[in-house]
């Protein structure tokens, strides 16, 4: 349908193609700007969060140990049993400090018997002999004495001192320690080194009363401390 115009020719109504290709574009206007508003919204929350999430971020917690791993504890935690039993054992009785010597008893042998340190070296009383002893230097006793020659054997391969031997007599059942009277022994003690299988004698000389005489025992140490053979 037309309609006349003002100089009276016609005029195409809203009902034509023009009008729908106007509706046509608007609508796809509409949807595209609805498109970018969705992909812009989405942008802006994404960015917004992300920085949540990372700025807030804690560090990830270790991974919980598997069954296996915690059920075998390391050698720092839980000890096996073949290194609890690689610790040193406790000293055997015998070698516990005596308290009537003051230091451990290595071996106790009759007085005509040797004694063993236990490393190749041995000890025995080669002599002993009641005297009368004449004491010339400052604490010594004159009177009836002990002389005791102490025998000692190297059955090691290797030389050893002789320095750090040390004799001591005690008698009387409380194992009272008798005094050197060093001005009669005859001889200095040991002295030096011994040579690998060789055997080296010397004399000591201690100040007991004959009724105290039956009871004397003898002590030999190679070491200074170190346990002693006791004659009895």
């Amino acid at each position: 349908m037309t309609e006349a115009g003002p100089s009276g020719g016609p005029v195409a109504t809203g009902n034509g193609p023009s009008r729908r290709r106007l509706v046509i574009i608007a609508a796809a206007v509409v949807v595209f700007l609805l498109v970018v508003g969705g992909i812009l919204a989405g942008t802006i929350g994404g960015a917004s969060t992300k920085p949540t999430a990372s700025g807030s971020a804690t560090p990830a917690s270790p991974t919980p140990a598997s069954p296996t791993s915690s059920a075998s504890p390391g050698p720092s935690a839980s000890p096996s049993p073949r290194a609890s039993g690689s610790v040193s054992p406790a000293p055997s009785p015998s070698l516990k400090v005596d308290p009537a010597y003051g230091v451990p008893v290595a071996r106790k042998v009759l007085k005509d018997a040797p004694g063993d340190f236990g490393n190749g070296v041995t000890s025995r009383i080669a002599a002993i002999t009641s005297i009368t002893a004449t004491g010339a230097q400052a604490g010594e006793v004159s009177g009836p004495a002990v002389r005791v020659d102490i025998e000692l054997t190297n059955g090691t391969s290797a030389d050893i001192s002789l320095g750090a031997i040390t004799v001591n007599a005690y008698y009387g059942a409380s194992k009272t320690p008798a005094s050197p009277i060093a001005s009669s022994s005859g001889r200095g003690g040991f002295r030096g080194k011994l040579v690998a299988g060789k055997t080296a004698t010397a004399r000591f000389v201690f100040s007991v009363s004959r009724e105290q005489q039956k009871s004397l025992v003898v002590t030999v140490s190679k070491d200074a401390g170190g346990p002693v053979i006791v004659f009895h």
